[in-house]
């Protein structure tokens, strides 16, 4: 019994050898290169770490290879490294770009001593003469025809916003400014002369079918208004392309970019006359939108502490402008079918109308990303539209509608000029 016992505890000794040598790796005993279940960690083998190289001799066998993990988003997208690259580049971009802020305080070039009317065929229209509308004359009663001398649209105030953006080889930069709505009015009331009885009010002289005249005035007996209003904006953007003239006192950049600008004005004359029981009206618009491409260059002395700089531009330009003139009630309010007189006119059109831009200031660097500067810029606009220089003031004969009306009469040169005020920020 105890032989056969034996006999049997020998065959299954034999068959449970090779499953437990199958098991195991030759270094199952603790050595480095044991497998050992996750977050388990060995102790050091011959002061070695977990990952050490083991002893000379004993190189890994049966092609076991380490293990590597790695945590990955659900998806990463089948673009992954272009776009890892791409928003590189953005971010890399815009931490180098600026904004500027500036307070304007500018002035835009006035009508001077404007007539609001035609000039007299004999007679001085801006003094008292006889108070004479349409061949009627006005006992006791003296004209004069007001001038827009009183107009002033200096000290404008305004704002600017600018940001630019380097590249490789320039810089893109580009700005928007604006000045506040510049108003003129004139309000005119009868006023008599005390040591003569004299009653002297407003009045519009008017040419007698195109030729001037004396007895032409629309009179005004019970209060003259006179208003003027100017609304200016622009924008430009210019690409600023790398120094010609590197690592020298002064440095010139060229520049090559666009130009717009908008100057939207309204002139309006209006009253009432008592004796034709009328309310003239006169009211002229003019809308300029210049625009075009530019050129120039940027000069500028740098120092640690301080730049000096000039950029002068010329914009080959034109102006599309709408014109518009209306007239209604002069000399008689209505037609024989009761029907109010009035006569609307107008035109639109271009115009070559070239622009000159320049500009000085001085920059001081506060910081490494803070700068204050201060400058005087002039820019120069032909073939523009003025509301006070578009009115043909004319007579057209009793019962016709107003002869007052559009025609491009001449235009003018817009002078703008002033001081500007501001910081700039540098994100980098």
């Amino acid at each position: 019994m105890l032989r056969r016992l034996t006999f049997g505890i020998l065959i299954a000794a034999l068959f449970a050898s090779p499953l437990v040598a199958t098991a195991q790796t030759p270094y199952a005993s603790g050595g480095p290169s044991a497998i050992a279940p996750a977050g388990f960690h060995h102790a050091p083998f011959h002061g070695g770490g977990y990952h050490a190289a083991p002893p000379p001799g004993m190189g890994m066998q049966g092609g076991v290879s380490p293990t590597v993990h790695e945590l990955l988003p659900p998806d990463r997208g089948f673009l992954y490294d272009h776009e890892s690259m791409l928003d590189q580049s953005i971010r890399d971009t815009m931490a180098r770009a600026w904004i500027r802020l500036e307070y304007l305080n500018w002035s835009v070039s006035d009508p001077g001593g404007q007539l609001l009317g035609a000039p007299m065929a004999t007679l001085d229209a801006t003094a008292g003469v006889p108070a004479v509308g349409r061949g009627r004359a006005r006992p006791n009663t003296i004209a004069f025809v007001p001038t827009m001398a009183g107009a002033d649209f200096g000290s404008q105030n305004g704002i600017r916003g600018s940001f630019g953006i380097p590249t490789r080889v320039g810089s893109l930069e580009a700005n928007v400014w604006g000045l506040e709505q510049s108003n003129w009015r004139l309000r005119i009331s009868p006023q008599v002369d005390a040591a003569t009885g004299t009653v002297i009010i407003p009045a519009v002289s008017l040419r007698n079918n195109g030729t001037p005249a004396d007895d032409r005035l629309v009179l005004f007996d019970n209060g003259y208004n006179a208003n003027f209003r100017s609304n200016l904006m622009g924008t430009e953007g210019n690409f600023v392309f790398s120094p010609i003239t590197p690592n020298q006192p002064i440095v010139f950049q060229p520049i090559a970019g666009f130009r717009y600008m908008r100057l939207d004005e309204e002139l309006q004359i209006r009253g009432s006359d008592d004796v034709t029981m009328t309310n003239p009206q006169i009211r002229s618009r003019s809308e300029n939108n210049l625009f075009g491409p530019q050129v120039g260059f940027r000069a500028e002395m740098q120092h640690e502490r301080f730049t000096l700089g000039v950029e002068p531009k010329f914009t080959f330009g034109f102006n599309r402008h709408s014109d518009q003139v209306l007239a209604e009630q002069i000399f008689e309010p209505t037609d024989a079918s009761g029907n109010i007189l009035r006569n609307v006119t107008g035109d639109e059109d271009s115009d070559f109308a070239p622009m000159f831009n320049v500009s000085a200031y001085a920059r001081v660097h506060l910081t490494h990303h803070l700068s204050v500067f201060v400058g005087y810029e002039l820019m120069l606009a032909a073939e523009v539209s003025r509301p006070y220089s578009n009115i043909v003031y004319d007579d057209a004969g009793v019962g016709n509608p107003p002869g007052i009306v559009y025609q491009q009469e001449e235009r003018q040169d817009l002078i703008i000029q002033g001081l500007f005020v501001g910081g700039e920020l540098r994100f980098k």
